[in-house]
């Protein structure tokens, strides 16, 4: 007989009565526990302090996010574990409103009201489709990607009925692997026996990764044409054109993306991004403002929403209203000092374009003291103080703008964009020659103590390895570089000499530090499995 024993659930509604509803249905399946909550905040720090193994939410939340962000923002942050279920259920049935649910994958969709029958009979269904999935979730978690494989062909026998669900995640593991041959394998191996969407999808991002763009662009430009509610084959499509410097064509597949999928925040975004870059001011414009209505309650809302509507306005003359939007981007960041940042970089431009001089001056001063005043612990973005540089040397503050500038390039001397809109900044401002002398200088010192420091670790000398790069470390805190060197070089002492709380403490800081500048970078996410094994075996209580 059916059970949910041993299952926690959440189950997340505005209205108490559906939650109680909910909760009479299940609690004669006899759940380990049944929790609920009335708002996104709630429920997504109840999923962060505890594991659920099924989430039942509401998708029109009165307060901040909606359904589709919490299952958004769980995914991003991790705290949705794999073999969890996570079901939208909703009231309304509008085409936006199914679409955006549905483009997310959430485990199944169900649309109020129905009955304990009709919700018993998806979750026995799900949870069959479920099984086992938590120990291959463990080893994603480690990153063993072999175990999870094997895991899977053992489930497979398992549970056959489940064989093309656990194919679509065995292809999604070689994929995370980058084991992209064997990837490409298994879905023509699919695709020779069944036409399904996630097995052309699959295909055509091992292509993309391999740099064959025309094959993926066929591939995904056949897909639309056969399943054009395909919403991630847009994505990649324009992704593809990018590659292939295409950029009219892959704003034109945005946009159609967008008419179908309306309340998608990330590719609202891409769309104003690339509309900007091919100068479509009437679509940027239009897809800003889209992109800053849908920003609130979401985890990837960004200062760049309201500072690019913001300078569209001012470009068009409407400088209260550019000040208007960067009034509600600064309620939207109120405790992000990286973001407004941005806000107050543009608002200096504002004021600059419509000839407030005082006031720009007033507005850039009040940047640069924000930059001076971060924490330690505060992270400001590479693209926030690029900015504050940029202003200053074009407004005639060229001290300013260099001791910004170099220590941007300080911290971001392999990141080849940057340096790029450093030298146009550097040129724009007359000083080409002496601005690439400095960078030089500064990338060139970096460098030498990186390859000092690695001779020395490959003497054995972990120890003076160790000071050479925590000391550059501190100087340069958010260098991604650095902060590697000093983990690795962390980590292969412990592994020699053996660990203690204060060292793993001192490692997992630096891993800290590069996770913050971009947490899928392959060398972090390997130190990262290297140092999760030596913290299980030297941690103590």
């Amino acid at each position: 007989m059916f059970n949910l024993e041993n299952l926690s659930i959440l189950i997340i509604d505005d209205f108490s009565e559906m939650r109680n509803a909910c909760r009479r249905m299940l609690t004669e399946y006899d759940p380990e526990a049944v929790d609920d909550c009335a708002n996104g905040n709630d429920a997504l720090e109840k999923m962060r302090r505890k594991k659920y193994d099924i989430v039942l939410c509401d998708y029109n939340l009165s307060e901040s996010k909606d359904g589709q962000q919490i299952l958004e923002e769980a995914r991003h942050e991790g705290i949705l574990d794999y073999s969890s279920l996570f079901m939208v259920i909703t009231g309304e049935n509008t085409r936006a409103m199914v679409m955006a649910a549905v483009e997310y994958e959430p485990d199944d969709y169900l649309t109020k009201p129905f009955t304990k029958e009709v919700l018993i009979k998806r979750l026995q269904r799900l949870i069959y489709r479920k099984q086992g999935l938590n120990l291959v979730g463990e080893a994603l978690a480690e990153k063993n990607y072999n175990k999870a494989i094997t895991l899977c062909d053992a489930l497979s026998e398992k549970y056959p009925k489940n064989a093309i669900s656990l194919l679509k995640i065995k292809g999604n593991i070689f994929y995370q692997a980058e084991q992209y041959s064997n990837a490409a394998e298994l879905y023509q191996s699919v695709l020779q026996q069944h036409s399904l969407p996630w097995a052309h999808m699959g295909l055509g991002k091992v292509h993309f990764e391999c740099q064959e763009y025309r094959k993926a662009k066929k591939i995904f430009s056949t897909l639309l044409k056969e399943s054009p509610n395909q919403m991630d084959a847009y994505d990649w499509l324009a992704r593809t054109l990018q590659a292939l410097g295409e950029n009219d064509q892959a704003q034109s597949i945005l946009q159609k993306a967008s008419d179908l999928s309306p309340n998608v925040l990330v590719r609202r975004q891409r769309l104003a991004d690339i509309a900007i870059a091919n100068g479509d001011t009437a679509v940027a414009e239009r897809t800003c403002k889209a992109a800053v209505k849908l920003s609130k309650g979401s985890a990837f809302k960004r200062a760049e929403d309201f500072t690019n509507l913001a300078k569209i306005l001012v470009e068009q003359k409407h400088d209260q209203k550019a000040m208007q939007c960067l009034k509600r981007g600064r309620e939207n960041f109120a405790q992000q000092t990286s973001a407004l940042l941005q806000l107050t970089v543009s608002e200096s431009e504002v004021h600059r374009a419509v000839n407030r001089e005082s006031l720009a001056t007033e507005s850039m001063e009040k940047a640069k003291n924000l930059l001076k005043r971060k924490g330690e612990d505060e992270e400001i973005s590479a693209t926030a103080s690029l900015g504050v540089a940029e202003a200053c040397l074009r407004h005639g503050d060229p001290e300013a703008g260099m001791e910004i500038m170099l220590e941007v390039v300080g911290n971001n001397h392999e990141n080849e964009e940057l340096i790029g809109r450093a030298r146009q900044a550097f040129d724009q401002a007359g000083l080409a020659e002496e601005g690439e002398r400095m960078m030089q200088n500064t990338i060139t010192k970096i460098a030498n103590i990186n390859n000092e420091a690695a001779k020395l670790a490959n003497r054995g000398k972990l120890d003076e390895a160790i000071e050479l790069f925590v000391n550059v470390a501190k100087k340069l805190p958010s260098n991604k570089v650095v902060n590697l060197n000093a983990a690795q070089a962390l980590i292969l002492n412990i592994q020699k000499n053996g660990g203690n709380n204060e060292s793993l403490r001192q490692c997992k800081k630096y891993l800290d530090n590069a996770k913050k500048q971009d947490a899928t970078d392959k060398r972090y996410q390997q130190l990262l499995t290297k140092f999760s094994l030596l913290e299980k075996k030297y941690a103590q209580p």
